[in-house]
Parts: C-alpha cells; sequence; structure tokens
C-alpha cells in the first residue's frame, strides 16, 4: 500500500511537472524572470535590473485607486533607503500599456512601473487575481503583495499588502533599513 502510495505521489508529482505547475514562491526559491513594458515604453526583464542591484517587486491592482495611489507615493518618499541598501523598487499591475504612463507623469514618479494587461507576471509569482468590476466594466486585478529579491535573485521577504501605508515599512524591514 505505501509503495503504491509513494509510485502515485511520484507519477502526479511528474505530472505537475509536465504540465507546467510550480510549487507555490517562498523565501529563498529563485525569483522567475519575466519581461514587460515599463512606463517609459522599453521592455525589460528581471534579469536586466539583478546584478549590481536587488529588487523590491511589488503589485498593485489598479493605478489611479486610492490604495495604489498611497502605496506608491509611499515608495517614492522612500525611495532613498532602498537605493542606498542596492535595491530598485519595480511595481507591477495589469493595467493597460498607456495607464503606467500617465499614472508615472501625474505623480512625478521615479519608480519603474511594469504593465502586466495578460497578468502572466503575476501568474508565474502566484500572485491572486481577482475579477472586479470598475466603472461598468469587469477587470482583473492583482492583490497587493510584494517580493524582495536579493543580486543574487533569490526571494529574501514577500509579503501580502494588508495596508498599503505599511508596504514600506515592511520592506525596509527586510532591507534592515531604518524606518522612521
Amino acid at each position: 500500500m505505501i509503495q503504491r502510495l509513494q509510485r502515485a505521489a511520484i507519477i502526479s508529482g511528474g505530472l505537475m511537472a509536465a504540465a507546467g505547475c510550480q510549487q507555490p514562491l517562498k523565501v529563498g526559491s529563485v525569483a522567475p524572470d519575466f519581461s514587460g513594458m515599463t512606463n517609459q515604453g522599453k521592455v525589460i526583464r528581471l534579469g536586466d535590473l539583478m546584478g549590481e542591484r536587488g529588487v523590491v517587486l511589488y503589485f498593485y491592482p489598479k493605478g489611479e485607486t486610492l490604495g495604489c495611489v498611497t502605496q506608491t507615493c509611499a515608495f517614492r518618499d522612500r525611495l532613498g533607503g532602498f537605493s542606498k541598501r542596492g535595491y530598485t523598487v519595480v511595481g507591477i499591475s495589469c493595467d493597460s500599456v498607456d495607464s503606467p504612463r500617465a499614472y508615472t507623469a501625474e505623480r512625478a514618479l521615479p519608480c519603474t512601473r511594469i504593465t502586466d494587461a495578460d497578468c502572466s507576471i503575476a501568474r508565474r509569482y502566484h500572485v491572486p487575481l481577482v475579477h472586479r468590476t470598475l466603472v461598468d466594466a469587469p477587470s482583473l486585478l492583482v492583490d497587493r503583495q510584494a517580493f524582495v529579491i536579493d543580486r543574487g535573485g533569490k526571494i529574501i521577504e514577500q509579503y501580502e499588502v494588508e495596508d498599503p501605508e505599511d508596504d514600506v515599512r515592511k520592506a525596509y524591514e527586510a532591507l534592515e533599513v531604518p524606518y522612521h
């Protein structure tokens, strides 16, 4: 009986791997590489951002909502602490390609914004997707989550963002940056 269960587990594990299923990401996992369109209109990969710098990668639902504005402006206002530790801050949403450009310009945001219109990056990072109706149109939005990725490409911190203002504090704590 035990051998049959072991065999079934090996077979189902092989089927999951063959189907492209992955284990959920966790601290210590290698961050999946991705490519996406930035607010500057350039295609960029996570690998392009790595090497000399680490990355604080945060997912936000929609650019012009109150929570997202709060979250993004909090990162903007504390960007110096991340830079001093050698980290780049990158925000990702499933907004249209034009949305991050306008959003970035209006808020004077120095952070890179990436459009994930098909939610493929969110799926690679196992970020939950939520169906909502916004302005009478159904939308697929990502849940708020953040990943702190070291220079070697390993996830050193991962967390759900419950309070948009608290997101930066958690990232600072992960990097041992004093938060005043």
